[in-house]
């Protein structure tokens, strides 16, 4: 997990996601997963890492490829 880990970058949340997350059409969105979204998004990330079903549907929704090792949710 640390070698996986040590490829992961930490983005700084300013004002503008959070208010980006709050208009997102998706309301079966908590508020972390709304975040997490809306992060991805403007990062111009290409896919997110999940295993919550929800969020994977919404990354799916905005053209996100949704990775989520050792499962069959693709």
């Amino acid at each position: 997990m640390t070698r996986i880990l040590d490829g992961v970058g930490l983005a700084a949340l300013d004002r503008a996601v959070y208010r980006g997350a709050g208009l997102l059409p998706m309301p079966y969105l908590r508020g972390l997963d709304v975040l997490h979204l809306e992060a991805a998004m403007r990062l111009d990330a290409t896919a997110v890492l999940t295993y919550d079903h929800r969020l994977g549907k919404a990354a799916r929704a905005v053209g996100l490829q949704v990775i989520a090792p050792g499962t069959a949710y693709v």
